[in-house]
């Protein structure tokens, strides 16, 4: 992975949406990070049928849940994506 990178990890009806379960995405060259709220900005640009699938679902960043607002939800923490962290995009899952 390059210098200025975040991995992305996408489950469930994220992975339909964007037709991919990974993708490596750059940050402009001079950050080291990115607003959660930017960062959702982004994937959906990148990935319009997003915006639905956000309606319901959670970010994890390094396996740590996080609302929309870049709050961790366990200790309210506020966070932001930064360059070599891995988020995973987390629809609801159902089913048995």
């Amino acid at each position: 992975m390059s210098s200025n990178t975040i991995q992305v990890l996408y489950f469930a009806g994220a992975r339909d949406a964007t037709g991919i379960p990974s993708e490596t995405l750059s940050i402009p060259s001079g950050s080291s990070e990115i607003a959660v709220p930017a960062f959702i900005q982004t994937l959906i640009t990148q990935h319009p049928k997003l915006s639905k699938v956000f309606s319901t679902a959670i970010l994890a960043i390094n396996n740590q849940y996080v609302d929309h607002e870049g709050r961790l939800l366990e200790g309210g923490e506020s966070v932001t994506v930064k360059v070599g962290d891995e988020v995973a995009v987390i629809p609801p899952v159902s089913g048995g």
